[in-house]
C-alpha cells in the first residue's frame, strides 16, 4: 500500500511539472524564455505608421544589404562601424567599443534612455548589437523576429535611399 501511494505521489509532482512548464511556455513569444526581446513585422509597421518620435530602427547590414532595401527610416550599421579598433584591444579584435564610445555612436542616431529601439538584420548580427545595448544598460531594445526577409515576406515597402541623419541627437 505504501509503495502504491509513494507511485501515484511520483506520478502527481511529473504531472504538475509537466503542466507547469507547459503553462509558462504558453505565456512566451514562441515559446522562448525571453521571447519579449522579439518583435514581429506587424508591430513594427504600427509603430512607423504611428509615427511614434521615440522609435529608432537600426539596420545592423553591410552596405550591398542595406542599399538592396532596408525598413523606411532605418539607419545603417556594420559591424566595424561598433567594434573597438585591436590596437586599443591589445591586439583582439571584434570587441565592442568601450561605453564612451558606444554611447557617442548611438546618440548620433537619436538614441536615448527613452527610446524604443528595434535592430534587425539579413542573417545574424542584430543580435550582437542588441547584446552590446543590453551590457551598457539599455534594456529597451527588440529584435526583429525574422529580420528584414521577414518583412519582405509581409509584404512591406523598403527604401534603397539612406535615412539620413537624426531628427534629434540623443541623450
Amino acid at each position: 500500500m505504501k509503495r502504491k501511494a509513494y507511485a501515484v505521489c511520483i506520478l502527481a509532482l511529473v504531472f504538475s511539472f509537466i503542466l507547469t512548464g507547459a503553462v509558462f511556455a504558453a505565456g512566451k513569444y514562441k515559446g522562448y524564455a525571453r521571447g519579449e526581446i522579439f518583435i514581429t513585422a506587424q508591430e513594427v509597421n504600427r509603430l512607423l505608421e504611428a509615427k511614434d518620435p521615440k522609435l529608432v530602427i537600426i539596420a545592423v547590414a553591410s552596405k550591398v544589404e542595406y542599399y538592396s532595401g532596408h525598413i523606411p527610416g532605418s539607419f545603417h550599421l556594420w559591424r566595424p562601424d561598433y567594434e573597438a579598433d585591436p590596437k586599443t584591444q591589445g591586439g583582439v579584435t571584434d570587441n565592442i567599443l568601450p561605453p564612451e564610445g558606444y554611447t557617442k555612436l548611438m546618440q548620433g542616431l537619436g538614441v536615448d534612455p527613452d527610446s524604443k529601439v528595434v535592430v534587425y538584420d539579413h542573417k545574424y548580427d542584430a543580435t550582437r548589437l542588441w547584446w552590446a545595448f543590453y551590457y551598457y544598460g539599455k534594456t529597451d531594445v527588440r529584435i526583429l523576429d525574422g529580420g528584414i526577409k521577414a518583412w519582405k515576406n509581409a509584404g512591406y515597402p523598403t527604401d534603397l535611399v539612406a535615412a539620413g541623419k537624426a531628427s534629434k541627437q540623443g541623450t
